[in-house]
C-alpha cells in the first residue's frame, strides 16, 4: 500500500458491508484481504476508505496516524463528483440505498445515505453562486439571525448539545 488513508469504517458484517459499498453505493474495490477482513474501497470522488471487520487487528499499514473513524450513527463526509447529480439520481432510485437529498437556498447540496450498519455517509457539494447572490446573503444575515432567535427564552439560548459545546 503506497498511500496512507485517513478514513476507516469498522463493521461487524464485513462481507455484507463490502457488497453494499460495491453494489449499492458504487464504490470501487481497490484492495481486499478477506482473511483479515480488510478492504480499501474508493468513493465516487476518489476518496479511499479502509473498510475493516471488528476482528481486524493492526491497520497501521493502511491508515495515517490520525484518521477519521466515525461510529455508527455518525457521519463520514465525502466530496461530490462532477457527475454528482447522475450519481444522486441512481442512488435515490435504489430503495436499499436509504438516500436523502438536501438542498439549501445558499447553494449547498448533500446526499445523505445511511448504510445497513448505521454509518451515515454524506456526499456534499454546491452550486456556484454569483457575487451578488453571496453579498445578498451576507446583507440578510443579521435580520435572519434575529428572526431565528425571536421568541426564544433565556434557558433556550443557553442550551448546549453536549458538555463543552457552544450554546446559541
Amino acid at each position: 500500500m503506497s498511500a496512507m488513508i485517513g478514513r476507516c469504517l469498522r463493521t461487524k458484517e464485513f462481507s455484507q458491508s463490502l457488497f453494499y459499498y460495491e453494489q449499492v453505493l458504487e464504490f470501487r474495490l481497490e484492495q481486499v484481504d478477506e482473511t483479515r477482513e480488510i478492504a480499501v474501497i474508493v468513493a465516487p470522488a476518489g476518496e479511499p476508505i479502509v473498510l475493516a471487520g471488528l476482528a481486524s487487528d493492526d491497520l497501521s499499514e493502511y491508515l495515517v496516524d490520525r484518521y477519521d473513524a466515525p461510529q455508527p450513527g455518525q457521519s463520514l463526509y465525502l466530496s461530490a463528483t462532477d457527475t454528482f447529480y447522475a450519481y444522486r439520481d441512481r442512488l435515490l432510485a435504489r430503495e436499499e440505498s436509504n438516500g436523502e437529498w438536501y438542498e439549501t437556498e445558499w447553494g449547498w447540496e448533500r446526499l445523505t445515505v445511511t448504510d445497513p450498519f448505521g454509518y451515515v455517509l454524506t456526499f456534499w457539494g454546491g452550486r456556484t453562486l454569483t457575487d451578488e447572490q453571496i453579498l445578498s446573503y451576507y446583507d440578510q444575515g443579521s435580520e435572519r439571525l434575529q428572526a431565528a432567535l425571536a421568541g426564544l427564552e433565556e434557558l433556550q439560548l443557553d442550551l448546549v448539545r453536549a458538555p463543552g459545546k457552544w450554546s446559541i
